[in-house]
């Protein structure tokens, strides 16, 4: 069977509005199957993954930022600037 690979670095709410469209790409390639791949921040790769695995996908949490925080890039980004 062909997989659809789906990258999803984004909010909950991004990825519910995205689910709802997942039945369309089903019916049109039958012998495909969707596979999730999450990233992003806190917990949200984990919702995702959880609520894609409900809906019967296959999804996996490639990379979690939890620590991440975009305040020291940006200081230094406005220093070289």
């Amino acid at each position: 069977m062909n997989k659809i690979a789906v990258i999803a670095l984004c909010g909950f709410g991004d990825f519910l509005s995205f689910l709802t469209r997942c039945k369309s790409i089903k019916e049109k390639y039958l012998d495909h199957e969707i596979v999730f791949y999450f990233g992003g921040f806190g917990r949200s790769p984990e919702l995702c993954k959880e609520q894609a695995i409900r809906e019967g996908y296959k999804s996996f949490v490639i990379k979690n930022f939890t620590n991440h925080s975009q305040v020291e890039y940006f200081k230094e980004w406005l220093k070289k600037s």
